[in-house]
């Protein structure tokens, strides 16, 4: 498709002046006229790049009605684990000429929802989000794809009814493995730090429960001590799992972040619990 110039009337006489044109031949050539021609075309949008104008990105955006900008929606700006995936999300969509808008819920369902509103007014192509338990948006989601905005749900699934792509874990056997894993090991008091009221962590938790049943464990309720996703969260939630009695001696840790702060060196010297961490 043609572009569209920002080209000015001073311009306009300019060009029109140097290529012994009339200003009405040069405008016909800037808004694509059909009765204009090649050869005259070739010239004028010759002489337009020899002097340096661009084409107009608003313009050709209202064309093509596409803007090449994506909205990236997470829970957390601080979470290296979602520093990551907009790291690699720029690397790819500046790749493919793509620029992006980064926005962050905070956990909070009500800012999530003036965000994704946010990034349709801004009329973007399409929308990454992490959704933070914020199913009651799942109108508004749907709304946005009958509209033709792309959306692809990462790391969390709370809106099963709107059709859109997915790239997410899969939660119960993240949790089966690494309480199996425990367990694997001759552990038999295994604990675990829960992530967040979401629904992943969630997931992880139960299927936390079932691997120690398989196994012949009983599950604990105070083998269960819920966590954020922030290293402090993970350090506070350790030091309370270390001061159970009897001690449990594993500790499967649901939200990775939080672990750096619940590695053995936690633990008292005389302490010998192991840890297994999701990444996430």
């Amino acid at each position: 498709m043609a572009e569209k110039w920002r080209v000015t009337a001073a311009a306009m006489k300019r060009i029109a002046g140097e290529l012994g044109v009339s200003i009405t031949t040069v405008s016909k050539v800037l808004n694509n006229r059909e009765d204009i021609g090649h050869a005259t075309r070739a010239r004028v949008l010759a002489k337009i790049a020899e002097l340096g104008y661009q084409p107009n990105a608003v313009a050709r955006s209202l064309t093509l009605r596409r803007t090449h900008t994506l909205g990236i929606v997470i829970p957390d700006l601080m979470h290296s684990f979602f520093v990551e995936i907009v790291a690699g999300l720029e690397s790819i969509a500046s790749a493919r000429g793509y620029g992006l808008l980064l926005c962050s819920s905070n956990e909070d369902p009500r800012k999530e929802r003036d965000e994704l509103e946010l990034l349709r007014q801004r009329q973007v192509d399409g929308i990454v989000l992490a959704s933070a338990n914020a199913a009651g948006n799942t109108d508004l989601l749907q709304r946005l794809t009958s509209q033709g905005i792309g959306i692809v749900m990462i790391d969390r699934d709370d809106h099963p009814d709107v059709s859109c792509d997915r790239v997410v874990t899969d939660d119960e056997e993240v949790g089966r493995l690494a309480t199996s894993h425990l367990i694997e090991q001759g552990r038999r008091a295994v604990a675990h730090i829960a992530g967040p009221s979401i629904v992943h962590a969630k997931r992880r938790a139960d299927s936390y429960r079932a691997a120690l049943r398989t196994a012949g464990i009983k599950p604990h309720p105070e083998w269960v001590v819920r966590g954020g996703f922030m290293e402090a969260d993970g350090h506070k939630a350790m030091k309370k799992l270390l001061g159970l009695k009897p001690r449990v001696d594993a500790v499967f840790a649901g939200p990775g972040s939080a672990c750096r702060k619940t590695s053995p060196s936690s633990a008292p010297a005389t302490s010998r619990t192991a840890i297994c961490s999701a990444c996430r």
